[in-house]
């Protein structure tokens, strides 16, 4: 029982620094953040009230703060002017969503509006819906 745990430990070590070694070279420039864990990422720093606990990390950390939850990497924003920041002078960089193996089944391979990707297509796509869902007398068929 005890060789189970000890190959069990040696595996996930193993794979740990594995990861680190591949990562080595490629070191990005990421906001500041609290210490995360090696495969939970930064979870056991969110407890009942998740909203309070991102005020009080953004206290010490910053507006702008980089967490890991489990394998996904988040840019957590916390003052109106860096939301400014990021959802106007840099929109075109955070206007596509994370590729998903689900997305590709339920989207089409990314060809609709909730998953596709920005660009001239899904500009036409959303004009498209907008002016066939929220024309004036489509509209008022939604009224009771």
């Amino acid at each position: 029982m005890a060789w189970i745990w000890t190959t069990a430990v040696s595996v996930i070590v193993f794979f740990y620094l594995l990861q680190q070694f591949v990562n080595l070279g490629k070191k990005k420039k990421l906001p500041p953040g609290p210490t995360g864990l090696p495969i939970v990422g930064h979870f056991h720093l969110l407890g009942k009230n998740p909203h309070q606990d991102l005020h009080r990390l953004a206290r010490k950390h910053g507006p702008i703060m980089y967490m890991r939850f489990g394998t996904v990497p988040t840019i957590i924003v916390s003052s109106p002017a860096a939301a400014e920041l990021f959802l106007k002078k840099h929109d075109l960089v955070f206007a596509n969503r994370p590729h998903h193996e689900a997305s590709s089944y339920l989207g089409y391979e990314q060809r609709n509006l909730i998953f596709g990707r920005y660009g001239p297509y899904w500009r036409n796509m959303r004009k498209v819906v907008t002016w066939s869902c929220l024309a004036i007398s489509r509209s008022a068929s939604f009224s009771p």
